[in-house]
């Protein structure tokens, strides 16, 4: 999503310019607007789960700040489905349809019956997550399933020369596939029992040691270090 935003900015420079703004408020404001409710809520409350945030709200406001209060919230969560939908559309139309399924199909239609599909496929999660016992940790948890996967892309484009795109994807598969295994198979059967923030971690160190491996090993080609000078002739 941030990248898409960054990708529709005039110049190099702008689009610099947004994602440090963004990362910015990212790590000076987030964090304290996203803790120091929760620990309130525990100094306050106890330890409520994810009811936290509602229980405080209707404790601490009065009742007409309460109703604006909720009113911001569903403003958020639909500005927030809004725009992961949008993103998600976008990327399934212009980088798989239109590239392995029918490069000349109508892109409003395509867009238009892909988010049809998500918003039903999302709904019928709903029971995932009302059964969960904490869907904030659930969320986090299944975040890795692409975050982690993506970031070593990230990491080694940014950090490496020489990387084919392939090797780059056999990484980005292998983090899902490996971080998947973890989260449907190992952990729920208790095969594991490690958290699972150790394990992205794990995740995204193995993805792109098979990234490099894989670009070596099967694509032939020499990686080195971005600030790494290249071997004479």
């Amino acid at each position: 999503n941030i990248t898409q935003k960054a990708m529709t900015a005039p110049t190099i420079r702008e689009a610099q310019k947004g994602v440090l703004a963004a990362a910015t408020i990212r790590i000076l404001i987030i964090p304290v607007i996203v803790t120091v409710p929760g620990v309130v809520a525990y100094k306050l409350l106890g330890d409520v789960g994810d009811r936290a945030y509602g229980l405080l709200v209707a404790q601490v406001l009065p009742p007409w700040l309460s109703g604006a209060f909720a009113a911001m919230i569903g403003a958020a969560v639909i500005a927030h489905t809004s725009a992961v939908l949008n993103s998600t559309v976008a990327l399934y139309t212009v980088d798989f349809h239109d590239q392995y399924i029918n490069a000349g199909a109508d892109q409003r239609q395509v867009s238009r019956i892909a988010s049809v599909l998500l918003t039903v496929s999302a709904v019928a999660l709903v029971p995932l997550y009302a059964n969960a016992a904490s869907i904030i940790n659930l969320l986090q948890q299944l975040n890795g399933l692409s975050s982690m996967p993506i970031l070593s892309a990230f990491i080694t484009g940014l950090l490496f020369r020489g990387v084919a795109p392939g090797a780059a994807i056999a990484g980005v598969v292998w983090g899902v596939v490996l971080y998947g295994l973890f989260t449907f198979v190992l952990q729920p059967q208790h095969l594991l029992t490690m958290h699972y923030i150790d394990f992205m971690v794990v995740t995204l160190v193995t993805s792109v040691a098979v990234s490099l491996a894989s670009n070596r090993l099967v694509l032939g080609n020499r990686a080195r270090f971005l600030w790494q000078r290249p071997e004479p002739a």
